[in-house]
């Protein structure tokens, strides 16, 4: 997976907050996601972890929220390459 300058977190952001979490913004930069008023993770302002955002997507499905795993891909057109 690839990031795109915190594209991939702003995608989660408005995941969380459609599915009904809360995301607070902390003084550090940093998101806080709340799911029934419970801290549920903390996770990066940039994009820059991988492996941060993957697992903040595990903790969010293992509370019930449903977040996608991947960004969809753009569709490609075949003719592109003729």
């Amino acid at each position: 997976m690839t990031m795109r300058n915190g594209k991939d977190v702003a995608m989660l952001l408005d995941q969380v907050r459609s599915a009904g979490g809360e995301v607070v913004a902390a003084r550090s930069g940093h998101w806080k996601i709340y799911v029934g008023g419970q801290l549920v993770t903390t996770i990066s302002g940039c994009g820059s972890d991988v492996r941060g955002l993957r697992n903040a997507r595990a903790i969010l499905r293992r509370y019930g929220l449903p977040v996608a795993r991947r960004r969809a891909r753009a569709p490609t057109s075949s003719s592109a390459w003729r």
